[in-house]
């Protein structure tokens, strides 16, 4: 995101934002001398809040700072939550910043909770001075406050520049082997977990949708439960050890030849995308919600589309910071050998 930010507010306003962060901060206070405030060595810049948000590092540097605007983006992450009485590093950070400036800007897709006191702390962060009771306001106390967008409102400004998303569901009939795991997850008993009927309906839910996603990710959950079960010593866990050993069993009986999802997912790129990897301007992002699919897909797509292992780039939140906008900055190059980009939610 800060990347980004980097290049609207040059491609829009030719505005450089110098980016800082933890480690480029220790850079420039090795530059100065020791009573000199690092944050007065840069113009204009740009941090992460979660790097900025820790007070033994930089608090008195920030209260001894002063700028003429600062903005903050994703500002709902700074809001007070419940009453308003919950108040985390970031939203104590973005209140010390709110007196640090002559201007500032908050901008959020989402900035309301739902809670009046919870929005009440951003309004007044722009001015303490607007809301007499946090808990009961209406509109019109703070119209001059905030500007709302709507998506319309933005597609009209765009002039229909931005391409209409597409959205296809995509069906994928399960194989034999599959029905047959579908056929013993419907049939497991699990004596021990179903003493708490609710908690073992819930881990027969869990054990389906990660079947659903996958037969790795159906693995990984059962495996981890038989690690558990590992420790007990009874007659019911031992009966659940043995239906989920024989689940397992059936779940390693699904080769890729036979995983109809993944199967289905080849057939799209190599045929109804009119995908080719020979064009370095054809790119596809494919997103996960698991690991095991990360992994799975990471290792398994370069043989079967015939790619060179460099085509295939990998994004997940346990990445650092500056690897996750080096991977984004490769994908985007022309020049890169990236072709496919699969990752997780952090991607969006």
């Amino acid at each position: 995101m800060m990347g980004q930010f980097q290049k609207e507010f040059w491609l829009r306003f030719t505005i450089p934002l110098v980016r800082l962060d933890s480690g480029e901060i220790q850079r420039v206070r090795s530059r100065l001398p020791g009573n000199h405030n690092p944050f007065h060595y840069d113009d204009r810049t740009i941090i992460s809040i979660d790097t900025l948000k820790q007070d033994r590092e930089y608090r008195s540097y920030l209260e001894q700072a002063h700028w003429d605007i600062i903005i903050i983006d994703e500002a709902h992450n700074v809001a007070r939550r419940g009453k308003g009485q919950s108040a985390s590093q970031r939203a104590k950070l973005a209140e010390r910043l709110a007196t640090r400036s002559d201007t500032l800007i908050l901008l959020s897709a989402t900035p309301h909770d739902g809670k009046p006191e919870s929005f009440a702390s951003l309004m007044n962060m722009l001015d303490p001075t607007a809301i007499a009771n946090e808990s009961n306001y209406t509109k019109d106390d703070i119209h001059d406050l905030y500007l709302r967008r709507f998506k319309k409102d933005v597609l009209r400004d765009l002039n229909q520049s931005l391409p209409e998303r597409n959205v296809e569901p995509v069906e994928a009939i399960a194989s034999p082997p599959e029905e047959a795991v579908f056929r013993q997850l419907h049939d497991l008993q699990l004596v021990s977990i179903d003493r708490g009927k609710s908690a073992g309906q819930l881990f027969k839910t869990t054990l389906l949708k990660a079947f659903l996603s996958s037969p790795a990710a159906g693995m990984e959950t059962v495996k981890n439960r038989l690690k558990t079960l590992h420790k007990k010593l009874d007659i019911s866990t031992k009966l659940d050890q043995e239906e989920l050993t024989d689940l397992a069993a059936g779940l390693a009986a699904i080769d890729n030849g036979i995983f109809s999802k993944y199967q289905r997912l080849l057939q799209l790129i190599k045929t109804e995308f009119n995908w080719t990897k020979k064009d370095p301007k054809d790119r596809l992002v494919i997103f996960t919600g698991r690991w095991e699919n990360l992994r799975f897909l990471e290792a398994e797509l370069p043989q079967d589309l015939r790619l060179k292992p460099e085509a295939i780039a990998r994004l997940d939140g346990g990445m650092a910071d500056i690897d996750q906008v080096e991977i984004v900055d490769k994908f985007g190059y022309e020049n890169s050998p990236v072709r496919i980009l699969i990752a997780t939610e952090v991607a969006s």
